[in-house]
């Protein structure tokens, strides 16, 4: 098994947090109280530390999120016939 500092690493590794990371994957800010971060205004599934962010992040964003009926399925959950590996990986 693993002992010391590589325990720890992997204990904090698999810890979950209730602070949401920046959603931009080029920024490492993470939040430093619940809900510090906004959301996007049209999907509301990605938190930004700031608005510089959530424009680089934009292109990427709104491809992987904010297409029509994400918003439905952020609020109702996941739409029937559709499994969470199927809309995790769109």
């Amino acid at each position: 098994g693993l002992t010391g500092s590589e325990r720890e690493d992997v204990i904090k590794l698999h810890t979950a947090s209730p602070f949401a990371p920046c959603g931009n994957v080029k920024c490492c800010k993470m939040e430093t109280s619940v809900k510090q971060y906004s959301r996007c205004s049209k999907c509301h599934n990605i938190a930004y530390c700031s608005s510089a962010c959530q424009k680089e992040d934009w292109k990427n964003h709104k491809q992987k999120w904010c297409k029509p009926g994400t918003r439905e399925r952020q609020t109702t959950g996941i739409s029937s016939g559709e499994s969470l590996v199927q809309m995790l990986t769109k």
